[in-house]
């Protein structure tokens, strides 16, 4: 994830919304200060936040159980994990 000063950074994600069928978060910064946040913005500045957030909180759209956000999450902390795993085996 990007390195942000603690004032450029999220504290948390606090809710979702669907909005025009795009995934839409609303965030806390360390600020306090509360604004909506695109998923496409997520995804690049705070991918591992993002993917908890989706993993425990976003329900699929679809009756088959699918989603592209929730596989996109979970691939994303599978790849955390590994990578973790990797870097204390060193």
């Amino acid at each position: 994830e990007k390195s942000f000063s603690v004032k450029d950074r999220i504290r948390e994600i606090c809710g979702h919304k669907w909005k025009d069928g795009n995934l839409v978060f609303k965030v806390r910064w360390f600020t306090d200060e509360f604004t909506q946040e695109e998923l496409i913005d997520m995804k690049i500045d705070y991918p591992r936040m993002t993917a908890s957030y989706i993993v425990a909180n976003v329900k699929p759209r679809s009756k088959s159980g699918r989603d592209s956000n929730i596989g996109w999450a979970k691939k994303v902390l599978r790849d955390y994990s590994c990578r973790k795993k990797v870097l204390l085996q060193k």
